[in-house]
């Protein structure tokens, strides 16, 4: 451990369950990037006193990848940090002057406690999951149910995902929003699908203070269903859409005008 360091470069993490580990007693500041290749790792920044990120930090991989970041004093934080598991933990004043963002980096499709669901088929007719939409993943509440469906005589649009989680404590993932068919025969062809969405990740910060910068933004928000990929029609079977992940902010004092976001993903209705 050094007592002061200053990253311009990049410093990358490589390999199956990668884990990375900058610490410095004193003063740090990170202007270059910290990053991993692999779905499933943690990047873990440390430092004794103050510390200020003007660089990235980037940590990609739904629902398993660890980005944990502690000063000692306090922390100015800019740039832009993602990744699926955010924790900034300060002993003074924190300062955010970027983008730190989990959204669409939580549970995958059709996945997690408030799963979105697919069209379900009773066989009765050769239709019964044709250009029927997945219905949205639920978080804080009820996801939404399917929203389009080519003809009541198509199947039946899927409800959405069950509520889950805490409103006072949140510290859950979003859920991955359910499958949008195409053709009965074919819900399984990636040309004959819409994918559902992934949510949200999750972001925790813990400081004396907390103040979030007109030009910051805090988001967790759930990710758009696709379209299926076909080249026709591409707006049947579209994917449901993911529900927001989750934002505890644990402050005496919150203050700032930036922007803060947990929202689930924008609808995909109709051709």
């Amino acid at each position: 451990m050094v007592e002061t360091a200053m990253i311009s470069g990049v410093v990358r993490c490589t390999g199956a369950a990668c884990s990375s580990l900058v610490s410095v007693n004193e003063t740090l500041e990170l202007g270059g990037s910290l990053d991993c290749t692999n779905d499933k790792c943690a990047l873990s920044v440390r430092s004794g006193g103050d510390m200020t990120a003007t660089g990235t930090i980037s940590c990609p991989g739904n629902n398993q990848c660890l980005v944990d970041v502690a000063s000692g004093s306090s922390a100015r934080i800019g740039g832009s940090t993602t990744g699926s598991d955010i924790r900034l933990v300060v002993a003074g004043s924190l300062c955010l002057l970027g983008t730190i963002s989990t959204t669409g980096q939580g549970y995958t499709e059709q996945a997690g406690s408030g799963k979105g669901s697919r069209p379900l088929s009773s066989w009765t007719t050769s239709y019964d999951e044709w250009r029927v939409a997945g219905s949205g993943a639920g978080h804080g509440g009820d996801g939404a149910d399917g929203c389009y469906q080519y003809s009541s005589s198509y199947g039946s649009k899927p409800s959405g995902g069950d509520s889950y989680g805490s409103s006072s404590e949140p510290r859950t993932f979003g859920s991955g929003g359910g499958r949008g068919c195409y053709y009965s025969t074919s819900c399984s062809s990636s040309s004959q699908i819409g994918v559902g969405g992934s949510g949200g990740g999750r972001i925790y910060m813990n400081a004396s203070s907390i103040e979030i910068d007109s030009d910051a933004t805090i988001s967790a928000d759930g990710a758009p269903g696709s379209m299926r990929s076909a080249t026709s029609s591409t707006g049947y079977g579209a994917g449901g859409s993911g529900s927001g992940g989750s934002i505890l902010l644990a402050a005496c004092n919150v203050s700032g005008d930036g922007t803060v976001s947990a929202r689930g993903g924008s609808s995909r209705d109709g051709p």
